[in-house]
């Protein structure tokens, strides 16, 4: 009697930890949604050495355009244009339309020949 009451409780023991083991292998069938990734193009600048664009000093914009249109709302804050004293936030403005981008720099700001100017983005969502 006592080896029959062993041998249903190794049973069920090891029933239920198979059964704990095939539950937790089961896969999804769902994939989880990856973000979008997206890749700008500057038509309107020429590309040194591999490096960085040229920006000619007289130029009063710079044009993006986005492989997916991006939210409006997500813009401010994320795409940022400096130079090496900081930020230059209060000297350009931002114009989104669908998949284009254009930062228009103030008429009132002089780009200097051969000063690094840097052009950022980040976290932008389709």
């Amino acid at each position: 009697m006592k080896k029959k009451r062993v041998f249903y409780l190794l049973t069920a023991l090891i029933l239920s930890s198979l059964l704990i083991i095939h539950q937790s292998c089961k896969k999804d069938d769902e994939l989880p949604e990856e973000s979008p990734y997206l890749s700008v193009t500057l038509h309107r600048l020429i590309l040194k050495h591999d490096l960085y664009y040229q920006l000619k000093h007289h130029e009063r914009s710079i044009e993006m355009e986005f492989s997916q249109p991006i939210d409006t709302g997500t813009v401010a804050g994320n795409i940022t244009f400096s130079d090496k004293s900081g930020s230059l936030s209060s000297h350009y403005d931002l114009v989104i339309s669908g998949r284009k981008e254009l930062t228009l720099i103030s008429k009132f700001v002089l780009l200097t020949t051969g000063r690094r100017y840097l052009l950022k983005v980040i976290r932008l969502i389709v």
